[in-house]
Order: C-alpha cells, then structure tokens, then sequence
C-alpha cells in the first residue's frame, strides 16, 4: 500500500537478520529496505549489541540512505 509522506508516496519492502555469538554476549544484524514507489529510495542498516550482563546491552547502529534516512544511534538498554 502507497503513502503519502512529507517526501512524497512510500511504499517500503525490507529485509533482515541477526546472529547472535554461542555465548551470547555479542550480536550483530544487518538490513536493506527499498522505497518501490516514488524516487525507490534505498537504506543499508547494520548494528551490534554487547551483553555486559543478564538482560544489561549496549546497542549500536548505523544506517545509509538519502539525506533523511541516515544516521546513526548508541543505547543501553535492560530488559527483564
């Protein structure tokens, strides 16, 4: 289904995996997603995550893209 957004109509298909180290303590993913409608913008994302414990990560990601869609993030996150 197309949208409308302040970049003109999207319509996105993406892509995706993560793996995870046999102790669990690293983690590293990848993506792409194509815009099919309008300009067919593309993104390539990749990022890791560090266990320092229990539920405890460090997440780390970047992404390229066009000038909107781009960038990159660092998080310490806990679940339970």
């Amino acid at each position: 289904m197309k949208t409308d957004t302040f970049r003109g109509e999207e319509r996105n298909i993406a892509v995706g995996g993560e793996v995870w180290m046999p102790q669990q303590t690293l983690g590293v993913r990848g993506g792409f997603s194509k815009n099919t409608a309008g300009e067919g913008h593309t993104l390539l994302s990749g990022g890791a995550s560090l266990a320092l414990r229990h539920g405890t990560y460090v997440d780390v990601y970047a992404s390229r893209g066009d000038m909107v869609r781009h960038g990159w993030g660092l998080s310490l996150r806990v679940t339970f």
